[in-house]
Parts: structure tokens; sequence; C-alpha cells
């Protein structure tokens, strides 16, 4: 009686928040305290309430905003996930950006971690983004240790940001009923990182002090060089885009001058957005997008 009670509100929900549609959903997820922040760029909206599902439960709701707009929001328990609504008011299309702490986020098969993450699709959806912060001191398992693929789905790519390991998946759902990754990992303590890290500050302390402000121009000048040498080619495009016009362009002039597809370049634009790249700021329907200053020409 509980499962088909359970189904019907699931059903209910479904039905009223399918008019929704979703440009784009990012998910990042910070092992360290289990807390996890989701953007979302909704459209089509025809309700006065926006809501989330998970699949995990939410442990602490910290809060909810559009723009500098903080939301009234409530969390209710939807086995085996929870579900979030926030009052929105009278808006077609917004941003929409939660931050909480989950739960269950993280098994164990012997000593080696899994972290699991489900989510049900439930409305259209172009693009779909997940990242996922390893804890302090942790790097990936190996695959002789589980018996099974490391990273899944594994288009899945693991980057660091100097400190700790970053996985993520970018996807665009096409009809796909429900999102599923996992990874393994163990805990580190054997590596030279803190002795690393200890050597890169005392360097950096002592080249301050030898050479002053020009050595840290020049040094910032090889930092901005460094992070474009990372940076991939859909990447190089959009930032080359935007600095071809003045450094400053709306996302949806880059769609009409682009090859690539909406999706893709809401993609790129997210992963720049994180890098510190650029600013994204809401403009009418779309998105004003302005080049930091360190990395215009």
């Amino acid at each position: 009686m509980k499962k088909i009670l359970v189904l019907c509100v699931l059903i209910g929900l479904f039905s009223s928040l399918s008019a929704a549609y979703i440009v784009e959903e990012n998910v990042t997820v910070d092992l360290d305290d289990s807390a996890v922040e989701i953007t979302v760029n909704a459209d089509d909206m025809n309700s006065d309430s926006f809501s989330y599902i998970t699949g995990y439960p939410v442990e602490e709701f910290h809060r909810g905003t559009i723009g500098d707009e903080e939301l009234e929001c409530s969390v209710e328990d939807l086995p085996p996930g929870s579900s979030i609504s926030c009052d929105i008011g009278e808006r077609d299309d917004f941003e929409i950006h939660l931050e909480f702490r989950g739960s269950e986020l993280i098994g164990q098969r012997n000593n080696v971690s899994i972290f699991r993450y489900n989510h049900n699709i439930y409305r259209s959806t172009d693009y779909y983004q997940l990242e996922v912060y390893l804890p302090t001191g942790s790097s990936l398992a190996s695959e002789n240790d589980v018996n099974e693929t490391v990273i899944y789905p594994e288009h899945g790519e693991i980057t660091s940001d100097g400190q700790r390991h970053i996985v993520s998946w970018q996807q665009e759902p096409d009809g796909l009923p429900n999102y599923s990754f996992q990874t393994f990992f163990v805990e580190n303590n054997n590596g030279p990182s803190n002795i690393v890290y200890i050597l890169i500050g005392l360097l950096g302390s002592l080249a301050i002090v030898a050479t002053g402000l020009i050595s840290w121009r020049i040094y910032q000048e090889r930092d901005v060089k460094s992070v474009f040498e990372e940076l991939t080619e859909d990447e190089k495009d959009i930032v080359d885009t935007i600095r071809e016009n003045d450094n400053s362009m709306l996302q949806k002039d880059i769609v009409n001058e682009s090859e690539y597809s909406k999706a893709k370049i809401s993609g790129v634009v997210s992963k720049l957005v994180d890098k510190e790249i650029i600013d994204k700021e809401k403009e009418g329907r779309s998105n004003k997008l302005v080049l930091k200053k360190k990395y215009r020409n």
C-alpha cells in the first residue's frame, strides 16, 4: 500500500512538472561534507512553485535563490530521496540555485568507497552536468580492486583543482528515463602532495620577496597562459568569439554565430564560468557573458 501511495505522489508530481523545460542543469557534489549545489535553467514554467526531486535524502537544506532573491522552500521525504519545493512567483523562465547537504551518497566495499548518484528525468532536458569533488586525500581506485569500471558512465572525466580530484560527466539526456553515475575511490595518505604544496608556497613567497611587483605580473601572465593551454578547442572558440565582440556577448548571439548546438554551448559556457574565465548574468531571455579582465586581449 505504501509503495502504491509513493507511486501516485510521483505520478502527480511528474504530470504537474512536465510542462517546464530545462535548458541546462548543473550539479556539484563535495564529498568532504556531502554538500550539494544545483543550478537549473528553466523555461516555459506554468506554475508559481518549483519542485526538485532527489534520489537520496536531503539531510539539511540551506537555501534556494533566483539571482539575489532568497526563496521560501520546504523539504519533504519522498523515499528513497526527498522533494524540495520553492515558491518562485510568476516567472516563465529563470535560473534557480539550490544548496543543501545530502546523505547516503557514499557506500563501502571492503576498503574502497563508492559514490553513487541517481536522478530521475521528469522534465524535458537539453543538457546535464554532474561534478563530484572526491574527499581530500583520496584518489580513484584501481579496477583490479573493484573488478569493474571505476568511473561509470565511462565518458566521465577526471581532473584536479590542484588539491583534490574531480570526476565530471556531461551529457544530453536525449530521452533517457534517468541518470545513474558512480565512481570508486580510496583514501591515499602516502602521496607527496603535502610536500609539493609546501614547496610551491615557499617558492612563491621567495619569488615575491626577490622580484616584487614585476615578478608578480609575470607570474600572472604565465598563469593566464597556462590556463589557456589547458582549455579544450571548444572552450577556446567561445573565448575567442567573446574577445572579438569587445569581451562581452549574449549567449544567444554565440549560438547564432557558432556551428555548435545550443546545448553544447551551454555546457562549454558552464565550464568557463566554473574555471572563472567568464562571468554569466541573466539578461532578458538569454545570458550576458563577460570575459574576466585578466583574460582579455
